[in-house]
């Protein structure tokens, strides 16, 4: 079983597996470049659309992401 960090770097691999710079997806999803690193690495959360956008361009399930997503809100209102 792959550890919560582990998927983190999953979106990483996958846009540079594509040779796509953050600066790009950030056009892609209509966001700051600054905002899309943010998002990339958790410190702030993508938007629905966003997951959409980024799911049907690297070919992967929303239904995953937004699992992902859920369980690193739990944890972090588990840590407060």
């Amino acid at each position: 079983m792959r550890k919560d960090g582990d998927n983190v770097l999953r979106l990483k691999d996958l846009r540079k597996k594509k040779n796509i710079t953050q600066r790009e997806i950030a056009a892609l999803i209509n966001v700051t470049t600054s905002a899309y690193s943010d998002k990339e690495n958790m410190r702030r959360g993508f938007k629905g659309h966003e997951v959409v956008i980024l799911c049907e361009f690297f070919n992967v399930n929303p239904g995953d992401v937004y699992e992902f997503r859920q369980k690193i809100r739990e944890m972090q209102i588990g840590d407060k």
